[in-house]
């Protein structure tokens, strides 16, 4: 997916037009505010706890309550 390609899924997910899911990297939550993001999900241990936090942050500024999970596998990630 080139760039711009990526700014329309982006902007379409942010006015809820399309997909109500978004699967990103912990950068898709700096200095980003989303009213309608209601679940947070991590997947391994966070590199940095500030970035742990701050992701978790970013859910339900409309006043709704949010859910936050974290998922860390049991075994060892493989590489290659």
């Amino acid at each position: 997916m080139d760039e711009a390609e990526q700014h329309v899924q982006y902007f379409s997910w942010m006015i809820g037009e399309q997909s109500k899911v978004m699967i990103a990297t912990s950068a898709f939550s700096t200095g980003n505010v989303y009213l309608h993001m209601c679940l947070v999900l991590h997947v391994d241990k966070p590199f940095e706890m500030l970035e742990y936090i701050q992701g978790q942050g970013r859910a339900r500024h409309d006043g709704a309550s949010a859910l936050y999970y974290t998922l860390v596998p049991t075994k060892q990630w493989k590489e290659g």
